[in-house]
């Protein structure tokens, strides 16, 4: 095994590297520039899942290289707790402008810590108990967060937050009811449901939501950790929807790819019904929240998403769609792609040709289709392109690259799916294709 694997296979995560290695998916990185990754044999890869997100510029962005550099230079303190932080103050003001009236901030480091956070405000400034959150959705992994987590695997093996209810996502069927009760502190949603299979919201859903929680007292959170800072072609997709939450959580892009972060955002009203008192100032903190260095990169990155990319996002988005749904039409196992700006999801149906070698293997069609995603991301990455599966739909290619990956990236990447696509559309030979490298990988592995 690779010393690289076999280090991580003993001291962090053996689950996590068998499941790479069993049909042939490891690969060890040792460059990344832009949309470009390395690998250790030197072969080039287009990342087109920007890790998760998390990447919106590329990797190693000069001018956020740059910012490092030049925040580092002038030895100002990172972790001060008593005092404020510039930086954090003026990457707050500069959310604040592109964003109001959401003009009070917390800065933390990831996403999950952004979501506990707007779930204690709603806690706190509404003196309610009860949450409630969309099946299908993803909010995080710590306790708090997975007390809303949208699907049961990741809920069972730990306890969860009492009070905390699932309603349909895109639907409004029992949630005026409920929230009629005025017992809910929050409803909490993803105006994209990204790992759910990458589902965009009816037209009128968000608004109407909105409206509900405004007459109920609730506070209508979105968590834009995978849709904010650019994904959707407007900074936030609740502005493409023109809605008017009461609180966001973001995190993933803001990072710039480089140094962690994350926050959320609510009104001074909100915040001053949750934190009344000057006692109250310490309710909620972190201690690496808000750090110099990675205000720093989050300001500049926030001032490299601006209006002349998020057009570009939004104009390279309809290419990118237009591309996506011409393969729906061609191919028979595209079922719909779908999506909006640089995010898109392509779901796939389990192959109809040679539909009698299914029948034999008693396959049904979900997991069918479930082992040609993963076998199209594999089939991808060999021809030099990084994706994956949504976490909660695997019948769901997310296509996700850069904010500035551009057009000429975008037809390679497609062109690319097409021919993966096309080889597999009889099932003997997806089942051949998989089934072969299965056996390899397990000789592999059982070799002296």
């Amino acid at each position: 095994m690779n010393p690289i694997y076999e280090r991580h296979s003993r001291y962090i995560n053996p689950g996590f590297v068998k499941l790479l290695d069993t049909l042939g998916f490891a690969r060890t990185f040792v460059r990344a520039r832009g949309a470009e990754l390395t690998d250790e044999r030197g072969d080039v890869y287009l990342d087109f899942m920007a890790a998760f997100g998390a990447v919106p510029l590329g990797y190693n962005h000069p001018a956020l290289v740059a910012e490092i550099a030049r925040s580092l230079a002038d030895e100002a303190p990172s972790f001060l707790h008593v005092a404020p932080n510039p930086e954090a103050g003026l990457l707050a003001e500069a959310l604040a402008s592109r964003i109001a009236p959401l003009t009070v901030a917390f800065f933390c480091n990831s996403g999950a810590e952004a979501v506990e956070g707007a779930l204690k405000l709603a806690y706190a400034a509404t003196r309610r108990a009860r949450v409630l959150y969309c099946a299908g959705a993803y909010h995080g992994l710590t306790l708090g967060a997975l007390s809303v987590m949208g699907a049961e695997r990741f809920r069972a093996p730990f306890p969860s937050l009492p009070g905390c209810e699932a309603v349909p996502w895109g639907a409004l069927d029992g949630v005026e009811e409920r929230l009629r009760t005025k017992k809910y502190a929050a409803f909490i949603v993803e105006p994209v449901l990204i790992e759910g299979g990458v589902r965009m919201p009816p037209p009128g859903w968000l608004a109407e939501l909105a409206a509900l929680c405004k007459r109920t007292g609730t506070l209508l959170v979105l968590d834009e950790v995978q849709t904010g800072i650019g994904r959707t072609g407007t900074l936030f997709a609740f502005q493409r929807e023109g809605v008017a939450p009461d609180a966001i959580a973001y995190a993933k892009a803001l990072s710039g790819g480089l140094v962690p972060i994350g926050g959320f955002s609510t009104t001074p009203e909100w915040h001053a019904r949750a934190f009344p008192r000057a006692e109250d100032h310490g309710l909620h903190s972190s201690t690496f929240g808000g750090g110099t260095l990675a205000c720093a990169v989050a300001r500049k990155t926030l001032a490299l998403v601006d209006d002349a990319l998020l057009e570009r996002v939004r104009d390279d988005g309809e290419h990118l769609g237009a591309r996506l749904r011409r393969l729906q039409l061609e191919s028979p196992l595209v079922e719909e792609a779908r999506g909006v700006g640089l995010i898109w999801g392509v779901q796939l149906a389990p192959p109809t040709r040679g539909w009698r070698t299914a029948l034999t293997l008693g396959l049904p069609n979900a997991l069918s289709s479930r082992l040609l995603a993963h076998w199209v991301a594999v089939r991808l990455l060999e021809r030099g392109f990084v994706t994956e599966t949504c976490v909660h739909d695997e019948t769901v290619l997310r296509v996700e690259p850069p904010l500035d990956v551009g057009r000429a990236a975008i037809d390679r990447f497609v062109d690319a799916l097409g021919e993966t696509l096309r080889e597999n559309e009889r099932f003997g030979a997806f089942v051949k294709g998989a089934g072969a490298r299965l056996i390899e990988r397990a000789l592999k592995r059982g070799a002296p």
